[in-house]
């Protein structure tokens, strides 16, 4: 039975091929769209989920008003919170210019490298990069300690072992490798390639240096408005309570008030309390990949509906033959789920063209292909658009027609 009704759908598939090849091409390209931009919405939503360990990680900023908000936090500040804090496992600063490109000097060879970081050497106990070659218990130890990437370490040394080897910055100080970290198997807010210790650190240890990023990492996981409560409550103590002269409860009903909030760095990227955020443009593309569904499976069940018409006469025939209800059902749905699959493999093979182009600027969408499209093709996702379900129960509605058709005839 089955053998026959494929027999009988290649056949009216090549009969009307045209009719066959725009359906076809139609829904093809509306599924390879909305995986696309699904595939882009993915990458925006996996920022610093890499790790689980991350969901203990929070950055810390100052609010001195309402409308006065500030990223950059005092140099003193994450080793107040590490010591004073009950719940805080450890904490860092860095230095926010990573875009910064610094001139870089191994040997005889100049480099211009951007993702260049200083920090204090608990930035490894924060942030669970993962260390694949060197010191992997506190690579930041040495005051001239330097961690670069797998990546910088084959563009500066090749082949070379990196460790121990020294690097010039701003052809003024050399600082040593002490280590190579793994690059992050996701995307994150931090894009750096080498962490390092300033050879200027403890000069620049003090209350009135504002020039630093702030982050801690949690014993466990706590809801934000937890620990913000918590370290609020320990900078208004040691920072601000001689100078107020109130207590933390009068305080907080103060406006305009000096305190201390938290994001989870998970939320930095796409959900911040303050700042730019890029989730206007991950909802448009979310409609937009929803609307570029619906339009091709709207175009699917329209030149369906339009091809069934021109088969009245056929199903007719096969009524007044004997054929029932669910045999012409079966056979029309056949037809239909054979379209949508060579759809889908459409979509498969120009995906597979095209993400070598997207890669360039998102490295991780091939890796979400390879692990979650081409190995989950039976995942309700993939399975037959709705459109198919339009047109497999509307043309019974036909068969009435294509009889007095037939009689017309």
């Amino acid at each position: 039975m089955i053998k026959n009704y494929l027999k009988l759908t290649f056949r009216n598939l090549w009969k009307i091929k045209g009719y066959s090849a725009i359906n076809i091409l139609g829904l093809t390209v509306g599924l390879t769209s909305f995986l696309i931009i699904l595939l882009y919405l993915n990458y925006e939503l996996n920022y610093d989920r890499w790790d689980p360990e991350l969901e203990k990680v929070y950055k810390v900023s100052l609010r001195k008003a309402e409308s006065d908000i500030s990223p950059n936090t005092q140099a003193p500040l994450a080793n107040l919170l590490r010591e004073k804090g009950a719940q805080i496992e450890a904490s860092t600063k860095i230095s926010p210019d990573a875009t910064f490109e610094a001139p870089l000097s191994v040997g005889e060879k100049t480099f211009s490298q951007s993702g260049m970081i200083s920090a204090d050497s608990l930035f490894f106990n924060v942030f669970p990069y993962k260390i694949v070659a060197g010191d992997a218990l506190n690579p930041l130890q040495k005051p001239n300690a330097m961690v670069i990437s797998e990546a910088m370490a084959s563009k500066f040394f090749g082949k070379e072992n990196p460790i121990g080897k020294t690097i010039k910055v701003f052809n003024s100080f050399e600082l040593e490798v002490t280590a190579v970290m793994e690059n992050p198997k996701g995307p994150t807010h931090l894009a750096i390639e080498i962490v390092h210790r300033s050879p200027f650190e403890n000069d620049n240890y003090h209350w009135g240096n504002w020039s630093f990023h702030t982050y801690v990492k949690t014993k466990n996981v706590l809801a934000g408005n937890e620990l913000e409560s918590a370290i609020d409550q320990i900078y208004y103590r040691e920072r601000l309570q001689k100078e107020k002269g109130k207590t933390y409860p009068e305080y907080i009903k103060s406006t305009n008030r000096e305190s201390l909030f938290v994001d989870a760095v998970h939320d930095i990227h796409n959900f911040p309390k303050y700042g730019s955020s890029q989730i206007s443009t991950i909802s448009i593309l979310l409609i937009l990949a929803i609307l570029l569904l619906f339009t091709g499976a709207i175009n699917f069940s329209n030149l369906s509906i339009a091809s069934s018409l021109r088969r009245a006469k056929e199903v007719g025939i096969k009524k007044v033959l004997g054929s029932s209800r669910g045999n012409l059902f079966w056979q029309f749905m056949i037809e239909i789920a054979l379209q949508c699959i060579i759809a889908l493999l459409l979509s498969i093979l120009i995906l597979s063209i095209a993400i070598p182009y997207f890669n360039r600027e998102f490295p991780r969408i091939a890796k979400l292909i390879r692990t979650r499209f081409f190995l989950d093709i039976n995942s309700p996702s993939h399975r037959m658009s709705p459109s198919s379900h339009l047109t497999f129960w509307s043309l019974p509605r036909y068969f009435p027609l294509a009889l007095q058709y037939d009689k017309g005839t």
